[in-house]
């Protein structure tokens, strides 16, 4: 797996591999809040499932505070419960961190070499799934993410997990699709 990034700590997923798995940040909170559903999916190591998420899933996660002047503040505090729970799914399942396409904002600007550009052909499902929800782009970057990268967006979000389906029916699932698969093995 190829790593990039100016500190090496990205990881570009092998888009052969059939079990990728990007989760979504409504999915870390359930993995936060339920230790049978994160016991499921430590299971599935051992069949080789990988499980991937982006600085949007962690910024949602921290909770992200407009401080004025286009900036976003994001901290941990008063949420070091969480912090600790999110560090404890992320290193029980070795999730792995990709990036994510570049939004052209200083709010979620990032210049860590981890961004790409959305390439011509991607842009009909940006806006389709953009336009559904103008004010909440995350859930935009974070599909984008999953489906450049060749991953299977998990997500319990029905909206997202429609718009989605909609246009890529093999691209997304929910969490009790994904326990399912794993019991399959």
């Amino acid at each position: 797996m190829k790593r990039y990034g100016i500190n090496n700590d990205y990881f570009e997923p092998d888009k052969e591999h059939e079990h990728n798995y990007m989760l979504d940040t409504c999915i870390f909170n359930d993995l936060c809040d339920s230790s049978k559903s994160l016991s499921k999916l430590i299971q599935s190591i051992a069949y080789g499932f990988e499980y991937f998420y982006t600085n949007i899933q962690i910024r949602e996660m921290q909770g992200m505070k407009d401080v004025g002047d286009d900036l976003i503040q994001v901290d941990w505090s008063g949420k070091e419960e969480k912090q600790e729970k999110f560090n404890n799914v992320i290193s029980k399942l070795n999730v792995k961190k990709t990036g994510h396409m570049q939004v052209m904002s200083v709010k979620t600007s990032l210049a860590d070499g981890s961004c790409h550009i959305i390439k011509d052909d991607q842009v009909e499902f940006v806006k389709k799934i953009r336009k559904s929800n103008m004010k909440h782009n995350e859930d935009m970057i974070i599909a984008e993410s999953a489906i450049i990268n060749g991953c299977i967006l998990v997500t319990n979000d029905n909206s997202l997990y429609k718009k989605v389906k909609a246009e890529f029916p093999d691209k997304v699932i929910n969490l009790e699709e994904l326990a399912n698969i794993i019991d399959a093995m």
